[in-house]
């Protein structure tokens, strides 16, 4: 392992130790690049109100003479939970939907209850199956890949659309915001369907056939055929996490559970153990960077944020045990694949070289399935736009 000292972005706090970065001149990174081009393609100001309020107006017609006009992902967390308070005071009528992938942290839970109850709001809850979800988990572990927690990702994509299909509803909203959150390394966080399975195929111990992993198929059935889009409105809005999380504190008792996506055990666990010590990778780093590039954080504040362990010691230790008790992975074995190869999306079949080599296809074909562009096609633009000045 190297002991070069990293090189820095100068404007944010995304270094040289991150797969495919590159800086400019004048030593600023293609991430703040990646989020200037955002922030022109979603503008705030008086251009994101008139976009938001006609995607409320679009809401709100196609959702007439049914019990709700669009579903809300929630987690327990900031975003979901001030989201659901948006939706309410819009005017629109939500359902609420949660992925229970069996990692609920009780504040999570307590937050989901805090926030529907008191805005009387209808809760659906999709429970997955357990012994298969345990058993794919387990693979990506036992696999060595980076990103664990993929098959919760997919998952909770799919169980929107599903419950959107079964609702009749055609919009899902949902709280995803790249000037709060940012935009992970392709590297560190890539994965689809077909990645998914070959993963299972080669580490899986029992058959699948019940859990949501949002096949190409599904892809097609919901947002082609039943025309379901994936809405994205604090895109266009000026959000500030702390103001917001003073809001929901005081209206609806939110509590803080610690740390950005940290309401879930296993997601915890892949970002303040796996990660860093089977990889090396810290993401705090893409969150705190797309806090510094918003005025949220300072980049002094943030670097040293990053100079201490994402968890104290007693937590981390607390959550593995729980962690690898619940998949039946001992201990030894764990130890063993933290020093195991490191492997990647890269060493399995997935659709990415396809969609590499198509981008121009792919983003049409997306134009049609999502009213956004995704963040991975603006970083292949802006890669060939600083390779070519080079």
């Amino acid at each position: 392992m190297s002991n070069a000292v990293p090189q820095f972005c100068k404007r944010c706090v995304m270094d040289s130790g991150i797969p495919e970065i590159t800086f400019d001149a004048q030593g600023v990174c293609i991430y703040c690049y990646i989020h200037d081009a955002l922030e022109k393609a979603f503008p705030l100001g008086s251009e994101g109100k008139a976009h938001i309020q006609k995607l409320f107006e679009e809401i709100k017609r196609d959702g007439k003479g049914k019990d709700y006009d669009c579903i809300v992902g929630v987690s327990g967390g900031t975003d979901s939970t001030y989201l659901l308070h948006m939706m309410k005071e819009a005017g629109l009528r939500p359902l609420a939907a949660h992925f229970d992938n069996g990692w609920n942290t009780e504040i999570s839970v307590s937050n989901i209850k805090g926030v529907t109850a008191a805005l009387d709001v209808d809760l659906y809850t999709d429970v997955v199956n357990w012994g298969e979800f345990k058993d794919l988990l387990a693979s990506f572990l036992r696999a060595g890949v980076p990103w664990a927690d993929l098959p919760t990702d997919l998952g909770l994509t799919c169980s929107l659309y599903k419950t959107a299909a079964r609702v009749g509803v055609k919009h899902i909203i949902v709280g995803n915001n790249f000037r709060t959150e940012g935009k992970v390394p392709t590297a560190w966080n890539y994965g689809d369907s077909r990645f998914l399975l070959n993963v299972h195929k080669k580490f899986g111990r029992r058959k699948i056939s019940n859990v949501p992993i949002l096949s190409m198929f599904d892809i097609f059935r919901y947002a082609f055929l039943k025309r379901t889009k994936l809405q994205r409105p604090m895109y266009y809005m000026e959000f500030n996490k702390q103001e917001a999380q003073k809001i929901i504190k005081e209206l609806y008792g939110w509590e803080d559970y610690g740390g950005h996506h940290h309401e879930s055990v296993f997601t915890r666990f892949v970002l303040s153990d796996w990660l860093p010590n089977r990889f090396g990778i810290d993401k705090r780093k893409v969150t705190y960077s797309a806090l510094v590039r918003s005025g949220q954080m300072s980049r002094d504040d943030a670097l040293a944020k990053l100079a201490q362990p994402p968890q104290s010691q007693e937590r981390l230790a607390m959550d593995r045990e729980y962690v690898l008790k619940k998949l039946d992975i001992p201990l030894q074995e764990y130890e063993e694949l933290l020093k195991g190869p490191a492997l990647s999306h890269y060493d399995f079949p997935s659709y990415l070289p396809f969609i590499r080599r198509a981008s121009g296809l792919v983003e049409a074909v997306v134009r049609i399935i999502l009213p956004w562009k995704p963040t991975m096609l603006v970083e292949y633009e802006i890669k060939r736009k600083m390779a070519s000045a080079v």
